[in-house]
């Protein structure tokens, strides 16, 4: 041990017992990420923790987490050893729920065929399939986790780690993460969807809750594994991060920096403040920012823009795999329209194709006289419980209903149900006569809706149906980053030599011009094209000349 080392592991011991001694019995605790000193290891500060710290520790960045009280954090902040000791600072999903007109898809018996979501013609990926589907090339989604049992995702999982719960698989327990995740790389399978990158390798890094929320410790945690990983097995690594927040972490920041020194490809998303404020991850040199387009190529009215985005991608309206099992999907088609509905509780899933019949408000008194065997029954809401009206319709014949809201209640759809406890001595039960009714399909839709098909549809066939959900749309920076993500795989593919800055400069330099010639506030340098860049980094793949060399990179502050 040299002199100046021996001299701090003093000091750090004399701090080590300051610190115990200085703590309040019972002072409030929090947690911290502590950054080291040029030259000093984070070995010296450790020796100083409590026991009750529960350390977290890096295996390629300078500093460790701990849980401290303000006290020993103030004390070794005045060590000397230490750059840097910050409360964690909150990292979150960049998505939200769709909104306006629903997504086109092929039929109302939803994904049973597959469905390519508009965002993956819309940056050229298609176009490059027949060279490359991504092949080779490992991603690390850090988010939610991934539903690794999803039947479009399944054949790419390559394994994974939980950060945010340790000790558990990295499961998504939100939606958010296997989301993003099949607009990467759901597999070209002729079912569900398709990715960008569909034969790409999908690592699962868990650093956010199910809530969508994590820290900057729990990210930063997520790139330190991706590069000890890239140590161990070696091969072409891309890091996606739909998430993000507008206070800045020196531990992430310097975690991104070493994943970008070891050849790291890191993408992440611009936010969703509507702001040309920076947003970190996204905003560190180097990292590849990603703000959201609409189908009709204008920004996101949500997305981030400014100088610390690089390109757009789709990210309005954006359908892709959602966990198995806990999502639900129902719709009424009445020739080219497609309604959207919510199922009611108690009904089972179904898909019914018959004609549709006004059954007014579903009393018995309604149905006199109605032919509703083998046909579905529109009724409105208003008088009876939901209940009543679909057993009164089954009894009268009917295969299915449909029931739209009255004038009275317009805000409370959905989760309307037909299952009803009553509840005694904290005792709940469902009332017995009505425990185990076969409920018919029954759907809820909006009035608006209910009228327009009353008025149009009557003794016309409908379409109804109410079916678990496995795919559906959200919105956000969160989306447009997995596209810029799947495209960075396809080129990657291509040319494994491209280093981060190249690839960004790639990316900016053939992207489609979405505004005024070059670069520009709305759009920064435009949308991806994976075509126009395949074909810079490998035109002979293409049948075409060398062109220009593989530019050497270019710094995010710079406009053409």
């Amino acid at each position: 041990m040299t002199r100046i080392e021996l001299d701090m592991t003093r000091k750090l011991t004399l701090l080590a017992v300051l610190l115990t001694a200085a703590m309040p019995l019972f002072a409030a605790q929090q947690r911290y990420v502590v950054t080291m000193k040029r030259g000093v290891a984070t070995s010296h500060a450790l020796r100083s923790m409590p026991a009750d710290a529960r350390v977290r520790t890096f295996a390629n960045l300078s500093g460790f987490a701990a849980t401290l009280t303000d006290a020993q954090a103030a004390e070794l902040q005045r060590s000397g050893a230490v750059e840097s000791v910050r409360p964690v600072v909150e990292r979150t999903i960049d998505s939200m729920p769709a909104s306006g007109p629903r997504p086109v898809q092929p039929t109302a018996q939803t994904y049973v065929e597959q469905y390519v979501p508009w965002g993956i013609p819309s940056v050229h990926a298609p176009e490059v399939w027949p060279v490359t589907r991504g092949e080779g090339v490992n991603v690390a989604v850090i988010d939610t986790g991934i539903d690794y049992r999803h039947p479009d995702l399944a054949g790419n999982y390559a394994g994974g780690v939980n950060f945010y719960d340790p000790g558990k698989e990295p499961l998504d327990d939100n939606k958010h993460g296997t989301h993003v995740s099949g607009t990467i790389g759901a597999l070209d399978n002729g079912l569900g969807v398709v990715g960008v990158a569909p034969a790409v390798k999908l690592w699962a890094v868990k650093a956010l809750g199910s809530d969508g929320k994590g820290t900057d410790e729990t990210v930063a945690a997520g790139i330190d594994w991706v590069i000890s990983k890239k140590h161990e097995i070696g091969g072409l690594w891309v890091i996606n991060m739909s998430l993000g927040a507008t206070e800045e972490s020196l531990i992430e920041r310097q975690a991104c920096e070493r994943a970008i020194a070891d050849n790291v490809i890191v993408v992440a998303a611009a936010g969703n403040n509507a702001t040309n404020a920076p947003h970190y991850p996204g905003s560190y040199e180097g990292v590849i920012s990603i703000s959201a387009i609409d189908d009709q190529g204008n920004r996101a009215s949500f997305s981030n823009y400014g100088t610390n985005v690089a390109v757009s991608a789709p990210g309005v309206n954006v359908v892709s795999t959602l966990r198995t099992g806990t999502n639900t999907t129902a719709d009424v088609q009445s020739g080219s329209s497609l309604i959207d509905g919510a199922g009611v509780g108690g009904s089972p899933f179904n898909e019914v194709n018959a004609l549709l019949v006004d059954a007014g408000l579903g009393r018995p008194a309604d149905l006199v006289g109605l032919n509703l065997h083998g046909k579905i029954a529109l009724v409105e809401r208003g008088e009876i419980p939901f209940r009543e009206k679909a057993r009164n319709a089954k009894e009268a014949g009917a295969v299915a209903v449909v029931i739209f809201n009255d004038e009275l209640h317009t805000n409370d759809y959905p989760g309307w149900t037909m299952i009803f406890e009553t509840c005694q001595n904290g005792v709940c039960e469902v009332d017995p006569a009505w425990k185990d009714y076969p409920f018919p399909l029954t759907v809820g839709i909006m009035r608006a809706d209910g009228l327009r098909l009353r008025s149009t549809a009557v003794n016309a066939p409908v379409a109804v149906g109410y079916r678990a959900a496995d795919y559906g749309p959200l919105n956000g920076t969160s989306m447009a980053t997995p596209h810029a993500t799947g495209v960075v795989a396809l080129l990657l593919s291509l040319a494994p030599d491209l280093n981060p800055m190249q690839m960004r400069s790639i990316l900016v330099q053939t992207a489609t011009d979405l505004g005024p010639a070059g670069w520009d506030v709305q759009s920064a340098f435009g949308e991806l094209n994976a075509l126009a860049a395949a074909k810079w980094v490998k035109p002979s793949a293409f049948g075409l000349p060398p062109t220009q060399p593989v530019p050497p990179g270019r710094h995010r502050s710079v406009r053409p």
